[in-house]
């Protein structure tokens, strides 16, 4: 019986075997995803100095929670670096947001606050808007303009 069942058990170890070869493949496929993911993240939203002082992120396509969280170190790092005195997040460009992500956004500006940054939104379109009230988000002494031009002539009126 032993003889007659070695090569069933060769058959059924080299099948283990190639799944865990499989499965090793797929985590390392999915580690490189979420690297390209935060890599995109970060290109989609840059930190610009667009004049001295003000730093400006444009916010392109979906504003989901990696997308959201990914944004908090570069822009606070920008800030304390640059000793920025104020930021202007730009959703001109925004097509979603998730109901987290809103939250996500009003503590980031919170957070700006307390390294001594104005923070200014511009952009809010209908349907963002009506995103940030359903999901509860607060902007309190969060100044909210229209265009990116109205925030920059506020900036360039208070130097």
């Amino acid at each position: 019986v032993l003889l007659s069942s070695g090569p069933a058990l060769l058959v059924v170890w080299h099948e283990l075997t190639e799944i865990k070869r499989r499965e090793a493949e797929l985590r390392a496929q999915v580690e490189l995803i979420r690297q390209q993911q935060a890599e995109i993240h970060r290109l989609s939203m840059p930190v610009i100095e667009v004049w001295d002082k003000v730093l400006m992120v444009p916010v392109l396509g979906a504003l989901d929670h990696t997308a959201a969280a990914s944004l908090t170190t570069p822009v606070l790092a920008a800030i304390a670096r640059t000793g920025a005195r104020a930021i202007i997040i730009d959703l001109t460009g925004l097509t979603g947001a998730d109901l987290p992500p809103a939250r996500h956004l009003s503590r980031l500006l919170t957070a700006t606050q307390l390294l001594g940054a104005e923070g200014m939104v511009v952009g809010i379109g209908p349907s963002v808007a009506q995103a940030f009230i359903a999901a509860g988000a607060e902007f309190p002494r969060v100044r909210t303009l229209a265009t990116l031009r109205e925030a920059l002539r506020r900036c360039l009126r208070s130097t």
